[in-house]
């Protein structure tokens, strides 16, 4: 029974709970709701509105990176969904665990964009170009502090997987969490490295803001070492690390707007926390001090987790108090009907924080809610996110909505039928219906631009082309049409795009069909704030006139009637060559036409000078190269040009650069010994050195003007010389014999070094005059050995050097013919073995047969044996055998084969004995028939 009791009691509570806080919001906004109905709310066309979309690779919104085709195929269709549902913001996920989507030399790249080559083609700025094109602005979505959430180990071994150039390398910059791994907000490098990260992505990138979303501190981390290390002040641990991460907001705040400043950009800086930033009571009293900083009540009237306390410890209000950040996004992502943390008390509160601070609200819309089973309105309304828009226009402070995530709303437009379809097409048909611009920027002046200088209006088959020259300092362009003079209402918004990066002109085309329209244009500054009018009528022609320069740059865009005078622009400048005027005529134009400037180029003189001695002069082109022989300089080594003969852009003199020759001179002493060695340039003279001897009288040869290797010696008075010769050559002579001299070697003579040589006069001492000495040298003899037959020695012969062998003659072998000789002798160089070559003798053996037939021939080798035949078989005879030996043939033979008659068959067959006792026998016979 108790708990029944405390469970009615518990009800009725929240109950009475929600309905204070219905009628507190009802009392201060004065807003047509009651309890938790919404009653019908007419929805007002602001000028603008922020329709953005959380994009992320972390939670399978997109695919990851495969190749060019199919990542613009999968980015394409973001931009396709955007422009459908007429969204203008692009939050994108570039930093997800303290990595990069993006090109860095501060993070490694992100698992999503590993086969990316940045240098081939960016994906990043690629994203970031078509976003403005489409009139979208691209807000870089980052997780400072997020490294893991699932490494299980130490700070120490994930430092040690970490690149060396990321801060995640050193663990001291790391803090264990219930899950993972985050970088220590607490450390002051921590908080400059997430800076630098910051600025190298505005610095690389045309990023219209830096997104944080809700992740800062995180669960169970122990930042005790930190603490002791920082907290001089002895601050909670709370107010310590909400302070940790102040100082972080603060100084990307003061380096982003002065980056700003002195770049002329303008980079928002925007954070997308929980929804609630503490809970607080109904009924509480809305003070506000001098300054416009909410007093009280200092949350919301909502019961849910608060980041200002555990676990992210982060001050957002005070952010927006201070107006560190350009614009916050609390993730409001609970229903209307949710009881304790309702959408009206969640936005209500907010609004009122930044209500006199010039920082812009949004709205964190949770679409992904409309898929759960216990999100209260989000599942039983399918109306809920058009009437949280609705809503949010019922309060000034807040400018628009951000959607988690990109999947839930694609899931819409490819009409998966579901929750997320009809929330979406209620927003389609009863909110989004137009183009919007973003809204301004109101932390920094705003900055209104002039108009643009004209419209041209041109009718292209079933569409108009409109086409205005770029005005300095547009961020975008806001196109507006109507059927009668424009009055520039949010209605008749047509377009809002960035026009191409390159060029001077815009060019949009409404493919409209046919009718009569007015068209507008009005520049938008990088405040988002909207310039000056201008406005064009379909039914004027107009022709657009455009000069070009000869690179087909725009230099100048106008618009003029029919027969009109076109004005050029001052005349073009284009290094190295001289403006010679336009290609067309600039009076009387009658089409669209383009002018392109004309040039010639010019031509430089190149001087090529040897100090003031003029070389060569030549005309080159300007950016052209030099073109001229090396000079040639009597005594010298050109070394090259002292400038560049390449890509010539002025008139020029360029000097030659040269090295003189560089010679030895060696002065010797009266012993020969070296007394100097100098090393003198081609042209200069050498220095000699002194001989303290009464006997010297000069050098033996001027060493003034060297221009080659000198050899310089002393000459005396009392001296000889020695000159010793080689060949009639002189190859040293000794000037002062009568002073220690050195004997030279004698030189190495070909064939005459198996004994040394000796000069023809040894004992020098007893030389008294000017004295030739020659070597003797002793010519060199050889052994030479003629072998015969199986290498007996024939002879042998010593033969002096070059000189012939005389040949033996006994040369002759029984049965062998001396053929030559295996090797030369006519000029001997050193011992040999001659060796006679010999063929061995050859002889023809004949066999005869019967009656002298020819049975073979056989070429037999001296003492070697022939082959008999075997076809020596004769009918009516056996063949008995040769008549001579031959097996040791030594001359040519005939051998004849011996038969014998056989009495077998036939008489024929018979020998003589038998034959005559046959006679006998028939005569017998015969003999006695006749007795």
């Amino acid at each position: 029974m108790k708990k029944i009791y405390f469970l009615m009691l518990a009800f009725f509570v929240v109950l009475g709970i929600v309905g204070q806080v219905n009628k507190q919001n009802q009392a201060l906004h004065d807003l047509p709701f009651h309890s938790n109905q919404l009653v019908e709310v007419k929805p007002i066309n602001q000028a603008s509105d922020f329709r953005a979309v959380w994009v992320t690779s972390l939670t399978g919104d997109i695919a990851s990176y495969s190749n060019v085709t199919q990542y613009q195929t999968e980015i394409n269709k973001v931009f396709a969904v955007m422009e459908y549902y007429n969204m203008n913001v692009m939050v994108f996920h570039i930093r997800t665990h303290n990595n990069a989507l993006y090109k860095s030399s501060l993070n490694p790249v992100a698992s999503y964009y590993r086969n990316v080559n940045f240098d081939a083609w960016d994906p990043i700025a690629w994203i970031i170009e078509q976003c403005h094109l489409r009139g979208m602005e691209f807000h870089a979505w980052l997780n400072p502090y997020r490294c893991s959430t699932t490494f299980s180990g130490t700070t120490t071994q994930y430092a040690a997987n970490q690149p060396s150039y990321n801060i995640a390398s050193n663990p001291e910059n790391l803090l264990k969490t219930s899950n993972g791994i985050i970088l220590n907000p607490g450390e002051p490098a921590v908080r400059q490295f997430l800076v630098d990260t910051c600025m190298e992505v505005i610095e690389r990138y045309d990023v219209d803001a830096i997104h944080f979303d809700d992740y800062f501190y995180a669960d169970g981390v122990d930042d005790t070492t930190t603490r002791s290390k920082y907290n001089q002040a002895g601050l909670s641990v709370e107010d310590f690390r909400r302070q940790q991460v102040d100082l972080f907001i603060e100084k990307l705040s003061q380096t982003m707007r002065a980056y700003n400043l002195a770049h002329h950009r303008l980079v928002q800086l925007g954070v997308a926390p929980t929804g609630i930033y503490r809970n607080s009571s109904s009924g509480v009293e809305t003070v506000y001090d001098s300054n416009g900083t909410l007093i009280t009540p200092i949350g919301s009237t909502t019961g849910g987790w608060q980041h200002y306390g555990s676990y992210l410890f982060c001050d957002t209000k005070k952010w927006i108090d201070n107006e560190w950040i350009d614009y916050i996004i609390p993730q409001s992502y609970w229903g209307f009907t949710h009881p304790t943390a309702g959408y009206i008390n969640v936005m209500s509160w907010w609004a009122k924080v930044v209500k006199y601070k010039n920082v812009n609200l949004y709205s964190g819309m949770g679409l992904y809610m409309a898929g759960s089973s216990n999100t209260y309105s989000w599942v039983t309304d399918p109306m809920e996110a058009s009437k949280q828009i609705d809503y949010a226009k019922t309060l000034p402070e807040v400018q628009g909505h951000c959607i988690f995530s990109y999947k839930h709303i694609k899931a819409a437009y490819d009409q998966n039928p579901g929750r997320y379809l009809e929330n979406m097409k209620n927003v389609k048909n009863n909110n989004w219906t137009n183009e919007v611009l973003v809204p301004e920027i109101r932390t920094y002046e705003a900055i209104s631009l002039p108009s643009v200088a004209s419209i041209a209006v041109a009718k292209d088959q079933n569409a108009y082309v409109i086409s205005f020259p770029k005005v300095d300092g547009a961020k975008f362009y806001a196109l507006y049409r109507g059927t009668k003079p424009l009055s520039f209402s949010a209605d008749e918004l047509l377009a809002v795009t960035s026009g191409p990066t390159a060029g001077l002109e815009v060019t949009y085309v409404d493919e409209i069909g046919s009718g009569q329209y007015f068209y507008g244009v009005r520049p938008v500054s990088i405040t988002n704030t909207l310039g000056g009018t201008a406005m064009a009528s379909s039914d004027v022609a107009t022709l657009r006139v455009r000069f070009l320069d000869d690179d087909g740059s725009v230099l100048k865009v106008q618009y003029l009637l029919s027969g009109g005078q076109a004005l050029a622009p001052s005349n073009p400048t284009k290094e190295g060559f001289d403006f010679v005027g336009w290609d067309h005529e600039l009076s009387n134009i009658t089409e669209s036409i383009d002018i392109r400037a004309q040039y010639s180029v010019k031509m430089l003189t190149v001087t090529f000078k040897d100090h003031e001695q003029v070389l060569a002069t030549v005309q080159v082109p300007y950016g052209g190269t030099a073109e001229v022989s090396d000079p040639v300089k009597e005594g010298h080594v050109f070394d090259g040009w002292l400038q560049s003969l390449e890509n010539i852009k002025q008139n020029t003199v360029i000097y030659a650069s040269f090295s003189p020759f560089i010679f030895t001179v060696v002065f010797l002493g009266r012993d020969g010994l070296a007394l100097k060695t100098e090393q003198v340039a081609y042209g200069d003279s050498a220095v000699a050195p002194i001989i303290n001897d009464s006997h010297f009288t000069a050098w033996n040869q001027s060493f003034a003007n060297v221009t080659s290797d000198l050899l310089i010696t002393p000459l005396f008075d009392d001296a000889f010389k020695l000159i010793f010769k080689v060949d009639d050559q002189i190859i040293h002579e000794v000037l002062d014999a009568k002073g220690p001299f050195q004997v030279p070697s004698i030189p190495f003579k070909e064939g005459h070094d198996q004994q040394p040589p000796v000069w023809s006069i040894t004992d020098f001492s007893t030389i008294t005059e000017d004295t030739i000495i020659t070597p003797i040298y002793y010519i060199n003899t050889f052994s030479v050995t003629f072998l015969g037959l199986n290498n007996k020695v024939l002879s042998t012969e010593i033969v002096k050097w070059q000189q012939a062998a005389p040949a033996p003659t006994n040369t002759a072998e029984n049965g062998y013919s001396f053929q030559a000789w295996n090797q030369d002798f006519s000029t001997v160089t050193a011992d040999a073995t001659i060796t006679a070559i010999y063929d061995i003798n050859k002889f023809t053996v004949t066999f005869l047969g019967l009656n002298g037939k020819v049975l073979s021939t056989e070429i037999v080798n001296w003492q070697q044996g022939a082959t008999a035949p075997t076809n020596t078989a004769e009918s009516g005879y056996s063949f008995q055998g040769w008549d001579r030996d031959f097996s040791c043939v030594s001359e040519d033979m005939t051998v004849k084969g011996r038969y014998l008659a056989s009495s077998t068959n036939s008489c024929s067959g018979l020998n003589l004995p038998q034959l005559t006792y046959l006679l006998v026998a028939l005569a017998w016979l015969l003999w006695k028939r006749r007795k």
